[in-house]
């Protein structure tokens, strides 16, 4: 094992162990607020600041048996999750798997997946993510401008605006919650006002917003 110490573990931790290359990590401290699980690290856009650069390997399939055993392994219902990546809808039919599993064992748990949102574009896959029924599950989805120039060019994706603006509707059409999200840089900022303005006329079913 590469663990100088085993001082920071508590009581019904959920550890990892990477028989590789020695790695053991804490993926469920059930003190925390602030637990993910965490999708993928494939991703279809590419953005200019992204803290989670994406990997090109299918670990699709591996990370989602992990995550469904740690789902298992959660003793008592957390008052909240996240589900991340990269993007989590690369996952496909896993992760239905995964969103069922969370309202199947923890119902009251409030699960909040952090996605670009573009796949939602095709109604098919927005009709199987609602077809889940969790009761409290809510989508955080960036916009980064009013103007589609400039949010591919923070995402490093062409036409992803049109799939993302697409895929917020159909999400709406399905009554799923949504918050938009918008990380403010010198990119993003100059159209701030024209942002706000446009989400206000064209996007009045987004429950929050979230300037970050």
């Amino acid at each position: 094992s590469s663990v100088r110490d085993l001082d920071h573990l508590r009581t019904d931790d959920i550890v990892a162990m990477e028989p590789v290359n020695g790695f053991i990590r804490t993926v469920y401290r059930p003190d925390s607020e602030h637990n993910v699980i965490f999708a993928t690290e494939r991703c279809n856009s590419n953005c200019l600041m992204c803290s989670q650069p994406p990997q090109d390997r299918d670990d699709t399939g591996a990370l989602t048996e992990r995550n469904l055993e740690i789902i298992r392994l959660i003793d008592r219902p957390p008052s909240r999750l996240v589900i991340t990546g990269g993007e989590p809808t690369l996952l496909g039919g896993r992760l239905f798997a995964i969103i069922t599993a969370l309202r199947d064992k923890f119902p009251d748990t409030y699960v909040h997946m952090l996605t670009n949102g573009r796949i939602f574009a095709w109604s098919d896959f927005t009709a199987q993510l609602a077809a889940t029924r969790h009761p409290n599950f809510m989508l955080g989805i960036p916009l980064y401008s009013d103007d589609s120039t400039t949010h591919d060019y923070v995402v490093q994706a062409k036409d992803a605006f049109d799939q993302t603006m697409m895929g917020l509707h159909q999400l709406a059409r399905y009554g799923l919650r949504i918050e938009l999200r918008v990380v403010l840089h010198a990119i993003t900022v100059p159209r701030l006002p024209q942002l706000a303005e446009y989400i206000y006329r064209n996007l009045t079913f987004v429950e929050h917003v979230a300037l970050m």
